[in-house]
């Protein structure tokens, strides 16, 4: 007797198929369209209010929300298709984030020799020395420790924010055996240790809220400007309708362009005259552009010569790259890297610098037409 049962089988489970092939397919093309799309998004340097929208956040958290879509795709299109998906994404995360730095690999020879002259001191030629910036979280229990983490990697200049207004830093240092005898100017809730003399300077277009600036004389005639700052918090407009949502985003869009422009301005005052530093807490991720432009043409020395991660907010879970070391062209770069998690809610970030002379970096010596 032959069985007559099933003959509808493979009739019922075309429909079930062909809806199958298309969701994966419909999944396959959101994957490639919005990867492609968010990638010419963080590429884009005009400033519009989609971008800082999207810009703001990580680059790594929308891509996040496309990779469900290339593995939905990866079983129910076809492999090839799939695993092009799935290289579309990727080459586009890394156009998207700061992936040059995860391929970096240390440059051992320039270590080497920037330990040779770290070790020799500064003369009125170049300066080998190491800069650190940390936001401390302004936690009076921890300073200790804190001071005890960046002593371990022996930096030259350290500097802080949310420091505490008391003398919490200033005695922790007499108790470090590696910050006992640093220089120390604290302005408000910044804070610069150095064990170079330091001197505060007043600069009119930057608030002491933010921050302030410090001239470091590393020999006769060598010295730099270094701006300390710590950058209030953008509120992330999650709301974009109604009406009223759009609006106050767009205006968080603009204050925070001015915020940065201005902060520019403070680094160009001194960056034609002598070799400038821009050190802190940016509250802002350092491929917001924004940042960038705001800042130019200082430079962002983890772009140029960092390794690993980077991402320093927050400490637990580092998802965001918010504390950022810029230097004008006086300065070669060659290391930059987040140090790993301590007290704070942020990572530490120490960048090894070498500050040429003069005639080689284009800087003049002199900062008295700058004061002026």
């Amino acid at each position: 007797m032959v069985d007559h049962g099933n003959t509808n089988a493979p009739s019922q489970r075309a429909p079930v198929s062909r809806l199958r092939h298309a969701f994966a397919g419909t999944c396959l093309a959101l994957s490639i369209v919005t990867s492609l799309a968010l990638a010419a998004l963080f590429r884009n340097h005009a400033p519009d209010l989609v971008l800082y929208y999207v810009t703001y956040r990580p680059a790594w958290v929308w891509f996040a929300l496309m990779l469900p879509f290339a593995i939905f795709a990866f079983f129910g299109a076809k492999r090839s298709w799939s695993f092009i998906a799935v290289g579309v994404w990727l080459v586009c995360l890394a156009l998207s984030e700061e992936a040059m730095p995860l391929l970096r690999a240390v440059d051992q020879r320039a270590h080497s020799d920037f330990d040779a002259l770290h070790a020799a001191g500064p003369t009125t030629g170049k300066a080998a020395f190491r800069v650190a910036t940390w936001n401390i979280h302004g936690r009076h229990e921890t300073v200790d420790e804190e001071l005890a983490l960046l002593g371990r990697y022996d930096p030259d200049v350290v500097c802080l924010q949310e420091v505490p207004r008391n003398r919490i830093v200033p005695d922790a240092m007499l108790r470090s055996e590696k910050f006992s005898a640093f220089h120390f100017v604290h302005i408000v809730n910044c804070a610069v240790m150095s064990r170079f003399p330091v001197e505060d300077v007043s600069v009119r277009l930057l608030p002491r809220s933010r921050g302030h600036v410090v001239r470091i004389s590393f020999a006769p005639g060598l010295t730099a400007m270094l701006v300390n700052v710590h950058m209030p918090p953008a509120a992330l407009v999650a709301q974009i309708w109604p009406r009223r949502g759009w609006t106050r985003l767009e205006g968080q869009a603009e204050l925070l362009r001015r915020q940065f422009m201005d902060l520019g301005e403070v680094a160009r005052l001194w960056a034609g005259v002598t070799p400038v530093l821009v050190v802190g807490d940016f509250n802002a991720p350092g491929n917001y552009d924004a940042v960038r432009s705001g800042l130019d043409p200082l430079r962002d020395t983890f772009l140029l010569a960092g390794h690993g991660w980077g991402k320093t907010f927050s400490a637990a879970i580092p998802a965001s790259r918010i504390d950022m070391i810029y230097a004008s062209q006086a300065f070669e770069a060659v290391d930059c890297r987040a140090l790993p998690r301590g007290p704070s809610d942020h990572r530490a970030v120490i960048a090894d610098l070498v500050l040429q002379p003069a005639q080689e970096s284009g800087d003049a010596v002199s900062t008295e037409s700058a004061a002026r």
